[in-house]
């Protein structure tokens, strides 16, 4: 019964982010803090280049994705 309720909470969160229109979900926004932290992390604490690395330039291409995505210019190519 629980996880049933986490599968839907998810489904719904997922569902919720309209990017055409611009709307980010909370889903989105969590990603890209765990991306970039992990980055952080990978770099920092673990010393590990490859994986700070490829954390950063994830989080970062993440992060250029939700700029385009709230500047409304997300379109059909």
């Amino acid at each position: 019964m629980k996880l049933q309720r986490v599968r839907e909470t998810m489904k719904r969160a997922i569902f919720q982010s309209n990017y055409r229109e611009g709307d980010v979900s909370w889903v989105d926004w969590t990603l890209l803090v765990i991306l970039l932290s992990l980055g952080v992390v990978g770099f920092i604490r673990l010393d590990n280049v490859a994986l700070g690395s490829v954390a950063l330039i994830a989080g970062a291409s993440f992060a250029f994705f939700i700029a385009v995505v709230k500047s409304g210019k997300l379109t059909n190519a």
